[in-house]
């Protein structure tokens, strides 16, 4: 099951991946135009109204306007300048090098509060990308799949999952996992599992945070944003307590995290790339958070494509 691109927050890009003043970004046909100038930044609609011309390719700001590349005009950005053209502005986020832009009025559902959170108490580390041949949503879905984490990844459940209450919209879970000592969480001195308590909260369709707790707490930004010809870019960031000093964790135990993330989202490629999408699912008991994450994106009202 796969939804098409919707209302709600979506990551488009990390800061270092923007390398012009007007550069592309899309979610799923959506496409926008990242511009940045005099450090300010700004998302618009990308198509020129006039014939249809991508903004993002070629475009040049002017004031409160892009050139298009196609004849020339001017193209107000929330204001008519020239010949009745503009192109919509959308909401952002950028905080801690990531760019994040809302589609749609509403289903904020707390994000931008947790995101400002994060970045006042916490290291934001931006991390990595990764393209995937499978639906933004699944991979988003994946976090409340409690039946998975064993045969896939080797993770056992302490207890199952249970929903929690909304606090602004969004959809969380909560649970506790058997972690194996790491580099990370270094576990106990017998070697033995350490239960991990683990709380999942859903933004959108294409965005989740995952805080495991603990000894060695940290928080995991793992954003799934549509692409225009199938499948999903994966940006996965995370959010670390500083240590007694204010400074961020060292390095190393920093590449350990990112290095285990991606492996992780590598095992889960081979499910994901490989699934019948038109299977109608048989859903059993431990599939009540899978569901209830089905239900919350159906609340997402889908945005017409650019």
């Amino acid at each position: 099951m796969s939804l098409p691109h919707g209302s709600g927050w979506y990551q488009i890009a990390f800061v270092s991946e923007i390398t012009r003043p007007v550069f592309p970004a899309a979610i799923g046909r959506h496409r926008l135009a990242i511009i940045r100038s005099g450090g300010r930044t700004r998302v618009v609609d990308a198509i020129c109204p006039h014939r249809g011309a991508d903004l993002a390719y070629g475009g040049r700001l002017d004031g409160d306007a892009i050139i298009c590349p196609f004849h020339g005009f001017r193209i107000g950005i929330d204001t008519t300048v020239e010949h009745g053209l503009r192109v919509r502005e959308h909401e952002i986020l950028e905080l801690g090098g990531l760019l994040f832009v809302r589609l749609g009025e509403g289903a904020d559902n707390g994000f931008s509060a947790t995101l400002h959170m994060l970045a006042e108490t916490r290291s934001l580390v931006p991390g990595f990308t990764m393209r995937l041949d499978a639906a933004a949503d699944m991979i988003i879905e994946n976090a409340f799949d409690q039946a998975h984490f064993r045969p896939v990844h080797g993770i056992g459940l302490e207890s199952s999952f249970r929903m929690m209450p909304s606090e602004r919209g969004e959809l969380a879970v909560e649970g506790s996992f058997d972690m194996p000592p790491s580099p990370w969480q270094r576990g106990r001195e017998d070697g033995r599992p350490e239960a991990v308590p683990f709380r999942a909260r859903a933004f959108s369709p294409g965005l989740i945070v995952s805080d495991l707790g603990g000894a060695y707490p940290y928080t995991v930004i793992t954003a799934a944003t549509p692409v225009p010809d199938g499948g999903a870019i994966i940006r996965l960031s995370l959010a670390l307590e500083r240590d007694p000093d204010g400074q961020p964790p060292r390095s190393d135990l920093v590449d350990f995290l990112l290095r285990r993330s991606r492996e992780g989202l590598e095992k889960d490629r081979m499910v994901w790339e490989h699934r019948a999408k038109d299977h109608h699912p048989v859903f059993t008991n431990l599939d009540g958070p899978v569901r209830a994450f089905r239900e919350f994106c159906d609340g997402f009202c889908v945005v017409a494509s650019g």
